[in-house]
């Protein structure tokens, strides 16, 4: 059992713990608009384009996430539901049916 896991038992430190997520999560975003308006001043670069740079990594690393622990079942859900791209291996049907 994780330390964390142990906090949790004692009701009083719910909250504790629900805090300091909440805090980490507030804080990691706060340091990613600093990188972008970072980017935006140093390189003279849009809004949207100083948060994709910014957002290219850690996008990898939840894509990376996704393949390893779900073993690419996420990742063939999303992509099945693309008309464009076949899932599960089969070929799509190009034949147009017409109108009599």
């Amino acid at each position: 059992m994780s330390i964390s896991g142990a906090l949790l038992l004692i009701p009083a430190t719910g909250v504790l713990i629900t805090f300091l997520i909440t805090l980490i999560f507030i804080l990691f975003v706060y340091r990613m608009l600093l990188h972008v308006f970072i980017i935006m001043g140093v390189h003279g670069l849009s809004a949207g384009k100083a948060t994709l740079i910014v957002l290219i990594i850690p996008m990898f690393f939840v894509g990376l996430a996704l393949i390893l622990l779900t073993e690419g079942i996420a990742l063939e859900g999303l992509f099945g539901t693309i008309d464009w791209f076949p899932g599960k291996g089969e070929k799509q049907n190009n034949t147009k049916t017409q109108a009599k």
